[in-house]
């Protein structure tokens, strides 16, 4: 398989396991320098060294995303180490097993902060430069919970649907520059001739 991406830097957030550890090494294997992102250095470290052994280049950096102070120094290490950015792709979430009647207000606002706000400030962080460099790829991992929820789990559904909603509105937000959302391409909800971001 060859995605054109060979020389890209990428970074992948929440990709020390699950969705996200997929996604970058099948991003390393493409020939994408690849930046591993999560809490814990462990786990980071990990990932990466599987991807180095298999001959490809990774390295780490470790945050909490709800946080700003926190996203920040994950941008300015990404920037960095990959001497800019290319693709973004906002992985990282949180989910809770509530029911209405177990999910009170703090629990949807840390949801919300979490899956969601994460997503705005690495958004924020890395477009300036994919504009500058008149290029760039900003991908969002939501859900099919976002319009076919659970019967349980509202707080994280609400946010899912809220991140396929900002990256539809960011198309039409950012003028020339066009975010990329492929859970709605599949759909066919957003217009299918804006699915490239600075392209």
């Amino acid at each position: 398989m060859d995605l054109k991406l060979k020389g890209k830097r990428a970074v992948v957030t929440g990709s020390t396991s699950g969705i996200g550890k997929g996604i970058v090494k099948t991003l390393a294997s493409e020939g994408t320098t690849v930046m591993v992102h999560g809490r814990n250095k462990t786990q980071a470290t990990k990932v990466a060294e599987q991807i180095i052994a298999e001959g490809a280049k990774a390295s780490i950096t470790i945050g909490d995303l709800t946080k700003d102070d926190n996203a920040e120094q994950v941008a300015s290490e990404a920037l960095q180490r990959l001497g800019g950015i290319d693709i973004l792709i906002n992985n990282a979430a949180a989910y809770a097993n509530h029911r209405w009647t177990e999910a009170i207000a703090n629990h949807w606002g840390e949801l919300y902060n979490a899956n969601v706000l994460s997503a705005v400030r690495m958004i924020r962080l890395f477009m300036p430069y994919m504009k500058k460099q008149k290029w760039g790829r900003i991908i969002q991992m939501a859900s099919g919970e976002a319009t076919q929820p659970f019967a349980f789990m509202p707080d994280y559904a609400a946010t899912k649907a809220a991140l396929v909603n900002l990256t539809c509105q960011s198309i039409k937000g950012v003028g020339q520059y066009r975010n990329y959302c492929k859970y709605y391409e599949s759909r066919h909800h957003c217009d299918p001739r804006r699915r490239t971001l600075l392209s």
